[in-house]
């Protein structure tokens, strides 16, 4: 079960990466209509070519994973400002009831189970540190604390993140799933007016994602 785990979830960044291109190609192009061959092709494309990268280019690997450190965390700096500075903004009364009373499933409890998967996926991130183990010294004591560190970083900012977009997410209707089933990119593009802008933060998201596929 294990071995299937890992199996299933390294793909799943690739496929990931292919809603973001798929995104992008429906803000370029509003009359796209997306094909799931089209994303099962894209999936593939990213896999092979994060598979390319790690076995061909591991020379330059530690200069590429400097540099998506880098587009992340200005990423993240300027997601947050959009969403501060020009997002509407609801009252928290008006944004909290939303998401009780319209989850449409039925069950809020249903609701949770799955949509959590993704958050607890993101916000653990304990295998990254655990990469390191046979490169650290004294790993018994710096590795454990590796962990713990960097998900308490992980779980404190994902929590802003996740209020600031909660915020600004505005009425919960089929158009927030306009562009390419993403709901993050209708809502930037509610917010900014503006396609270069959220071509731009897709982009910095795509670039995160391709960086993590080709890690795993």
């Amino acid at each position: 079960m294990a071995l299937l785990g890992w199996q299933v979830a390294v793909p799943g960044n690739a496929y990931i990466f292919a809603q973001q291109i798929m995104a992008l190609i429906s803000i370029c192009d509003p009359s796209y209509t997306i094909q799931g061959w089209q994303a099962a092709l894209l999936t593939i494309a990213s896999a092979v070519s994060a598979i390319t990268l790690s076995v061909f280019v591991m020379q330059r690997l530690t200069i590429a994973e400097g540099l998506a450190v880098v587009v992340h965390c200005f990423g993240f700096v300027i997601f947050l400002a959009i969403l501060w500075v020009m997002g509407p903004k609801a009252d928290a009364h008006t944004t909290f009831l939303q998401f009780r009373d319209d989850s449409g499933w039925g069950s809020n409890g249903l609701a949770t189970l799955v949509g959590i998967i993704g958050p607890v996926a993101s916000f653990i991130g304990g295998d990254s540190a655990v990469h390191l183990a046979e490169e650290l010294q004294d790993a018994s004591y710096v590795l454990p604390r590796a962990m713990v560190t960097g998900c308490a970083i992980n779980y404190a900012l994902g929590l802003i993140g996740l209020i600031s977009f909660l915020f600004n997410v505005g009425p919960l209707d089929d158009s927030l799933y306009d562009y390419g089933g993403q709901p993050w990119v209708a809502v930037i593009y509610r917010i900014t007016g503006s396609k270069a802008a959220t071509i731009v933060l897709i982009i910095i998201i795509a670039v995160n994602v391709s960086s993590s596929a080709t890690w795993d």
